[in-house]
């Protein structure tokens, strides 16, 4: 099995919590793929793709 990662920059606060659910929007930048990964977190372990968070809800169920 291979791990794989992403980094979600621009993501607000009130939604950065643990195991939370989310309906998030966002695009990749290319730019940002040559970012340094120990920067972003780091925790980060294996192959890192950096998203820009757009939008983010919580879904109604």
């Amino acid at each position: 099995m291979l791990d794989s990662q992403i980094a979600l920059l621009n993501l607000s606060k009130s939604f950065q919590i643990k195991d939370k659910v989310l309906l998030i929007t966002y695009h990749s930048d290319q730019a940002l793929d040559k970012l340094d990964e120990g920067k972003i977190c780091p925790a980060i372990y294996s192959p890192l793709k950096i998203y820009v968070c757009d939008s983010a809800t919580e879904p109604t169920l």
